[in-house]
């Protein structure tokens, strides 16, 4: 009885953990922004992938794997497949229970990052409530769907698949109070990394060690940057 009762209370307060969602559009610096937050103890997953790699300590897309690759057939502003939003928001309700008992039991707080998530917001802003924190992954559009285009030169519906994404964090933002949602902005990172993360620490509540504050500088690589280097 009491093993049950200890864990109905574990429940409760784990009910209560902010998670924080980090929306953009692709290329967007959201890859080294989910870095930063992963470094300073952000817990997004035991296995991070992504288009820049899978090593969290050097380069990393930091998007759980499993899930990315699930919700990659689900999300129809970019697959064009279509979806059943029930399943959708039962898979998405079982990844953040899941995230959250990681998180807690190290010491952290839950979150993930994924370009799909951008036109979930109704699904996520449903599910957690005041638990819900947003960090908006800023860079213009125009130089997100110039950055994809080098990446994806042989696809011709870039600058569609990423207005889709734009439009989506748009109104997911929106819908968001303000005390709720973060913007860092990748330039901004780009050139002051160190006080980025401590701005994004701030706003978690979050009090990284020197140790964590220079890991999370670390994982944020100017040199990958080839669009908008003179903004």
């Amino acid at each position: 009885m009491w093993s049950q009762l200890n864990n109905q209370f574990k429940d409760s307060r784990m009910s209560k953990k902010p998670f924080v969602v980090l929306i953009g559009t692709q290329s967007s610096g959201s890859s080294a922004i989910a870095g930063v937050a992963y470094h300073i103890g952000v817990w997004l997953g035991d296995d991070l992938g992504g288009r820049y790699g899978h090593n969290p300590d050097n380069r990393c897309g930091f998007e759980d794997r499993t899930f990315s690759r699930w919700i990659r057939w689900h999300v129809p502003c970019l697959s064009g497949r279509l979806w059943q939003p029930p399943t959708l928001e039962a898979q998405l309700r079982q990844w953040i229970k899941a995230l959250t008992r990681e998180a807690w039991d190290r010491g952290q707080i839950p979150g993930g990052k994924y370009p799909h998530f951008s036109v979930l917001g109704n699904m996520f802003t449903q599910i957690l409530g005041d638990r819900l924190r947003v960090i908006d992954c800023h860079r213009p559009l125009a130089d997100s769907i110039a950055s994809l285009q080098r990446l994806w030169p042989q696809e011709a519906n870039v600058a569609t698949i990423q207005k889709r994404l734009w439009d989506g964090k748009k109104r997911f933002l929106a819908a968001v109070p303000a005390e709720q949602r973060l913007r860092v902005k990748y330039y901004d990172l780009l050139k002051n990394p160190l006080a980025e993360t401590q701005r994004i620490a701030t706003w978690l509540g979050l009090t990284p060690t020197p140790e964590q504050l220079d890991r999370a500088v670390q994982i944020v690589h100017p040199e990958m940057q080839h669009v908008g280097k003179s903004r």
